[in-house]
């Protein structure tokens, strides 16, 4: 098994719309250029999960939708194609409400509502998959992830 050089913590929003599609967006930037992933980003010093996912809304969205409820915590490790190292992240993962429009920043080249069996066939920056297997399976969010629960 391999160690992680290198560990982050990401703050991830899963948004749905009235359709019970999920909102992704699609990278434009070096690392995994054109998969899809959920909005979401690092926290700064000093912040917590919850400021930062305001934050990355209003920087990936032009918009802060408002916090419904933590979904849970899904870790995932990867050889990151940019850094060139074993990286570990752990998506600290909410359901927000749907924004009223999208303004998507330079990050992203695109975004699109999709539904399970849409996003499954995307290609999916590691860790989004387990994300959304979770979601479809527990739709109102009643039963949280855990750490202890999953596999790394």
């Amino acid at each position: 098994m391999k160690v992680p050089l290198r560990s982050v913590n990401v703050v991830t929003a899963l948004i749905k719309n009235s359709d019970n599609k999920v909102l992704l967006l699609k990278r434009n930037e070096l690392a995994f250029r054109g998969y899809w992933q959920f909005p979401e980003g690092k926290t700064e010093a000093k912040e917590s999960p919850k400021e930062c996912l305001q934050r990355e809304m209003q920087e990936e969205l032009g918009e802060s939708p408002m916090i419904t409820s933590e979904i849970g915590q899904f870790p995932v490790s990867f050889n990151h194609p940019i850094l060139t190292q074993f990286v570990s992240v752990v998506r600290h993962v909410y359901l927000v409400e749907a924004p009223s429009k999208i303004s998507v920043s330079q990050e992203h080249s695109d975004f699109g509502w999709f539904s399970y069996k849409e996003a499954s066939k995307l290609k999916l920056i590691p860790g989004v998959e387990e994300i959304l297997n979770h979601y479809f399976k527990n739709p109102t969010g009643s039963r949280k992830q855990s750490l202890s629960k999953l596999k790394t």
